[in-house]
């Protein structure tokens, strides 16, 4: 599970994917109380204080931005402020956590 959202807080994020992400973790809660009841599996997260993937990687998406702003890249600051646009900026910043990842 770890390495899973290490991945993903780097990596933008359909709506749909985080749909389906949350759909494993209901369906988890699901099949370990013996329950279908929607109530029951958001009473018990909220018991053993499981927040819904969508929820933590959020929370870790924006945290890793912040970190990632503040670095030290030599890259980073050139690909900012060309005229190549924000998205391509985001694109090419995951690219390289996802390199330095592997490394």
């Amino acid at each position: 599970m770890p390495v899973l959202l290490c991945g993903l807080e780097a990596c933008p994020l359909r709506k749909s994917d985080c749909s389906s992400l949350d759909f494993v973790v209901n369906r988890f809660f699901m099949k370990l109380f013996k329950t279908n009841n929607i109530d029951v599996v958001n009473y018990c997260r909220m018991q053993f204080n499981f927040e819904l993937l969508s929820v933590t990687i959020a929370q870790r998406s924006r945290k890793f931005a912040g970190k990632y702003r503040l670095c030290d890249n030599a890259l980073y600051p050139r690909l900012a402020r060309s005229a190549i646009g924000v998205d391509t900026v985001l694109t090419l910043d995951v690219c390289l956590y996802v390199c330095m990842l592997a490394l």
